[in-house]
């Protein structure tokens, strides 16, 4: 065979085209790696190239390896490799079948991410004064990037073809810090700076003819043989202090070759921040002329990171958030998404074929951003920042090239040790404790650690307040569980005002002393689960009128053991009587600054912070201070936008109400700021903050918390006709809801409450008698998502009521002026959480609305009234807020009167319409269509069953029905689902055989009591996936038992086939009868048409 493992080697590399092998590689070359005994694979290469600390790998595109001679066991190699983006002068090495072949020195291009202006990297801009030709002495100019360490000199230009040029001999280098002021932020770039017109040296006084109040420089950093990418600053005239716009001071592409879509991110500041732009986003890609052919780049408007291009607000250069950015540059750092695979001009350029030639599959991809402001008080200054190329690699097939084999991907994690295994999530019975270090080997006892190893009794109870001094001043009590410390904490509040002053309210607490009996004077013992980060309890209970509340970054874990590992399945081991609270905290009314983000708690994600604007002073828009609104915390809903914006008459009172928040994701997506409608005519209504999208499964594996609501955006009034600004801050978000895991041997009753709630969402306030009459809202934050609730047993799990276990996401606020916020249905409201419960006996409750109608009780118009209602007979069994269909449209609502459903979204799915009185309304989606057969429905629920059904063993193993496309029989085409029209996944049962085969006819399992019990599947776990149909046949039932859980997204199908129709015979005169159609599950087989002779 061609190519020994153990002999690759790599001797050196060539570029291939144009350039001299000694020239720095750029993004985007090619290069030939020499050597011998490569790999006859493709993918057994990686190529690895210098990336700062790390590595950073290229793409093979071709190897070729040539036997010397044909009695010689040396192989000549060659292997084509295209040069990724970010890569630092270094070493490229090639490994071979994951063995280094060894590794040779590359230099590379340089590339410029930032630039700062000033000693201090503070000041806006360099002045030039026309009239001496000259800039302003000691302009200082402070350039990041990485592969600066060989520029030789930068070109500067002013655009219309006067240049100059700055040797290095006149560079300030930095490479050390990456920073030019003491506990600057580190950036990890390399990094120089210049002085133009240096006062002490007279280096780099040059004369550009600019004439206009404000004009912009380039720079482009050139070192042997290659160049960086070019840049702008500011340049201002002398006399210009007010306004100079836009500026766009760093930009980072994304490392490596990039597929699907593009991030982008950037900073870009103003002097003061009182108008918003577009910013023009372009790409272009290299030619064979060396010409750029600028494009308009299509924005990604669905990705919750895009930041979009329209009605972006900068911020001012102080704007540096220390530690938490890629950019060292100051002004906000934003985010544009490009949707390169939906870019029509990009999907042109891969899809043209000339000549019978296909176009090349991998670009070097140039973006440049040019900011136009959106309002007409703001001059185009024509500003542009270049960002440093980057290679993208098309990844859809073509007809005479599929590429299936890159677009997947392996992850590969090794399980030899424990070094990455989270002990919050896991609820494996093997490796740690009992083997630690280890993630293999067998427990100590069976299934010991599953419930833990806790001994203590533990029983939390209002304390009579006679055994505490000054029972008096006692107002209150309640526990506190901390997940991060670990610990159970009374606490006492007392007032401890003087008799007839207001109340001041301190706590006192007490650390709850785990003993074996429940009592202070039991045995000592401690908590087993203490290094995994979870609570180990023999028994856990929550007395009636006792509060408890959860706090920390880590989600509740509890495991009752019952005691001594002997407790039955039917004895009590956790029981709540009174509140377990992990509901998110609320976000802050915004006012005159932006209200905080309520708190999350049990891992779930804080509410984002609402905006902050400070003007100069009352009588100037400019804005002085801005911090943007924040979003939520794990992935949680965006930030509202702030305008800061007025109308362009200066005599006219004007409101310009920052953008609300979105609401944090979890079960559902969160939902979207509504922003109402403004008085404002001639702009554009602010970006809303996009609600979080969904995370975690039914599973909850791993276990995932709430997500927190996005902040308000800040509003700007000019009021007293004109003569007064003033600003009001953002509503916070409302925290994530936490998540509580528990698994006990033995049973689990909630009497009371389990709450993990997500928490309401800070409103827009303007206080009274603080700012002036007419001042706006702040704009509203949005609402946390719900958390999970996971209750797992060996016995029942008895829940009294639905309202026991909560996980409803937090309500959005308002704001806004005075037509409101968030008034449409589910607008800026937290998305609902997961609930979970596992029982080994007596099954568990069951919550869902399974089908409710009622009937219109007036006509509903068609019209776009933002006030509407459904005026209906009866809302009782529908829920607090949801959705109802109506004939063909849906209609969101966010809340119910006993009569009325209120907060209306119009035609979430079909047409906005008008609809009669007396029209039968339904909840939507209905898990059963609506029946009037009462031998299936009585009073609205199931039938009760005749005996109590028997459970299997789990003996044949779990089925995961996934989804494999099928094809209709009759025409070989894609089948459909006729209601739906999408494509289907149908997999068959035969009772007879119980034989199950997947869509493409293969057996795949046959049923463990297929002779004595046909039709049986006894089943440990069922999954069916959304669009895959289990379709039943045969004489007998279909009986299924699940021992463990079952997840059907899908649809299980006893339908009886379809009557056969006439049936044609070459050469027969009279066509056959028609067949019956093949029986559902114990169905019987339709009769066969009739025959005349």
């Amino acid at each position: 065979m061609i190519g020994d493992l153990t002999a690759c080697v790599l001797l050196n590399y060539e570029r291939v085209g144009v350039g001299n092998d000694e020239d720095p590689l750029c993004p985007g070359t090619i290069i030939r790696l020499n050597g011998f005994n490569f790999a006859d694979e493709l993918n057994d290469h990686q190529v690895l190239f210098s990336g700062g600390n790390g590595a950073i790998e290229g793409m093979p595109l071709d190897v070729v390896n040539l036997r010397v001679d044909a009695n010689s066991a040396t192989v000549e190699s060659y292997l084509e490799v295209i040069v990724p983006n970010g890569v630092t002068t270094g070493n490229i090495e090639l490994l071979c079948h994951g063995v280094s072949a060894g590794a040779v020195g590359f230099d590379a291009c340089p590339a410029i991410y930032a630039v700062t202006l000033g000693a201090n990297e503070e000041d806006e801009y360099v002045v030039y004064t026309p009239l001496l030709s000259r800039f302003q002495e000691n302009s200082r100019v402070n350039v990041y990037g990485i592969n600066l360490t060989d520029v030789a000199y930068l070109d500067l230009d002013d655009g219309g073809g006067n240049t100059a040029r700055v040797p290095a001999s006149t560079f300030i280098r930095n490479q050390a810090t990456g920073a030019f002021v003491p506990g600057g932020v580190p950036s990890g770039y390399e990094s120089f700076s210049f002085v133009l017109n240096d006062g002490t040296t007279g280096n780099n006084n040059f004369s550009f003819p600019f004439a206009l109040p404000r004009e912009n420089l380039g720079i482009v950093a050139k070192s042997s043989s290659g160049s960086s990418n070019r840049v702008e600053i500011p340049v201002a005239n002398e006399n210009l202090i007010e306004v100079i716009g836009a500026v766009v001071n760093g930009m980072r592409p994304p490392t490596g070759i990039a597929t699907g879509s593009v991030q982008v991110d950037y900073t870009c500041y103003e002097l003061v921040v009182n108008a918003s732009y577009t910013m023009e986003f372009e790409w272009a890609v290299d030619n064979p002329l060396g010409e750029l052919e600028w494009q308009p780049a299509k924005p990604r408007d669905e990705d919750p990171a895009n930041d979009g291009k329209f009605e972006i607000t900068c911020g001012t250069i102080q704007h540096k958030y220390p530690g938490k950015r890629m950019l060292p540059s100051g002004g906000l750092q934003r985010t544009f998404v490009w949707d390169a695979q939906c870019d029509p001009l990009f999907r042109e350029l891969n899809e043209t074929v000339e000549g019978g030639i296909s176009p090349q599959r991998f670009w070097t991809v140039h973006f440049r951003v040019r900011p136009v402001p959106d309002a007409g008080d703001r001059d185009f200054n024509s500003h542009t920042f270049m960002g440093p190329s980057f290679i993208y690699y098309w990844l859809e097939d073509r007809p005479e090239d599929p590429v299936p084999d890159w677009r997947s991907a392996e992850i590969t994690e090794s399980f030899d040790n424990d070094t990455n295994l989270d002990r919050n999530e896991t609820d494996a019975s093997w490796g740690a404790p009992y083997n630690p270090g280890l993630l293999e080997g067998r427990t100590a006892t069976d299934d010991d650690y599953q419930f833990g190893q806790g001994l203590s009794q533990v029983d939390l109870e209002v304390l009579p307040t006679e055994n505490f001094l000054d029972p008096d001043t006692i107002t209150g009590q309640y526990y506190l569980i901390d997940t991060d410390r670990l610990n159970l904490t009374h606490i006492l509040l007392r007032n401890v005002a003087l008799e007839g002053e207001p109340a001041v309210i301190v706590e006192e607490s007490s650390t709850v002393i785990l003993t074996d009996d429940g009592t202070p004077d039991g045995n000592r013992v401690g908590n087993p689960g203490e290094e995994f980060g979870e609570f180990h309890f023999a028994n856990f209970t929550i007395s009636p009128q006792t509060t408890v509340f959860v706090q920390g970054v880590n989600p509740l874990v509890i495991r009752c053991s019952g005691g001594d590992n002997s407790a039955s399945d039917t004895d009590p081991v956790f029981t709540v009587l009174g509140l377990l609270d992990l509901n998110g905290g609320a976000g802050a009314d915004g006012s005159l600054v932006g209200g905080s983000g309520g708190q999350g708690t049990a891992g779930g994600g804080d509410g984002g912070d609402g905006a902050l604007m400070q003007l100069t002073g009352a009588a100037s828009a400019a804005v002085q201070l801005l911090e943007p609104a924040l979003g939520g915390a794990n992935g949680g809903g965006g930030g509202g936008t702030t305008p800061a914006a007025v109308n362009p008459d200066t005599a006219r009172n004007s409101t310009f109400a920052g953008a609300p928040g979105g609401g944090g994701g979890h079960r559902v997506r969160g939902g979207d700021g509504d922003y109402g409608t403004t008085n404002i005519s001639g702009f554009i209504q602010p970006r809303v903050g996009k609600g979080g999208a969904a995370r975690g499964n039914a599973l909850q594996i791993p276990l995932t918390s709430g997500s927190g609501g996005g902040g308000g955006g800040a509003s700007l009034s000019r009021v007293s006709m004109g003569a007064e600004f003033a600003s009001t801050g953002g509503g916070g978000g409302g925290g994530g809801g936490g998540s509580m895991r528990l698994t006990a041997r033995g049973s689990v009753v909630v009497i009371g409450s389990i709450q993990a709630n997500g928490g309401a969402a800070g409103s827009g306030r303007v206080p009274p008698g603080e700012a002036p009459a007419g001042t706006t809202n702040g704009g509203a934050g949005g609402g946390g998502s719900g958390g999970s609730i996971h209750l797992r047993a060996t016995g029942s799990v008895d829940v009294t009521s639905c309202d026991s276990l909560q996980v409803n996401g937090g309500a959005a606020g308002s704001g806004g002026p005075s037509n409101g916020q968030n008034r449409s249905g589910g607008s800026g409201t937290g998305g609902d959480g997961f609930i979970r419960l596992e029982s080994g006996t007596g099954g568990t409750p069951f919550c869902m609305t399974l089908q409710a109608t009622t009937r219109l009780t007036s006509t509903l118009s068609g019209s776009n009234n933002r006030n509407q209602s459904i005026r209906v007979q009866s809302t009782q069994a529908f829920p607090s807020s949801g959705f109802v269909k109506i004939d063909e449209e849906v209609i969101g609502y966010g809340g119910k009167t006993t009569n009325t459903f209120t907060g209306l979204s119009r035609a979430v799915q079909g047409t906005r319409t008008s609809h009669t009185s007396n029209t039968t309304v339904f909840v939507y989606p209905s898990t059963i269509e609506p029946a009037t057969d009462p031998a299936v429905l009585e009073n609205g629920g199931f039938i009760e069953a005749s005996e109590e059904p028997s459970f299997g063993r789990g003996r044949d193993g779990v089925v995961h029905l996934r989804f494999i496309q099928s094809l209709d029989p009759n025409t070989g085409e894609i089948l459909l689902d006729e209601t739906t029209g999408r494509p289907i996944s149908v997999w068959t049962f035969d009772t007879t055989t119980s034989i199950l085969r997947s869509p493409v006819g293969n057996i795949v399992k046959e049923t463990r009591e297929s002779d004595l019990n046909p039709g049986f599947l006894d089943l440990s776990a069922l999954i069916i996936d959304e669009d895959v149909v289990l379709r039943a046949t045969g004489p007998n039932p279909l009986t299924i038992s699940v021992k463990d859980y079952a997840e059907i997204a899908g649809t299980i199908d006893t339908s009886g086939g379809v009557g056969g129709a006439l049936r044609f015979i070459e050469g027969g005169e009279t066509p056959l009868f028609g067949r019956g159609g093949v029986p559902g599950a114990g169905g019987g087989t339709g009769g066969a048409g009739g025959m005349i002779s």
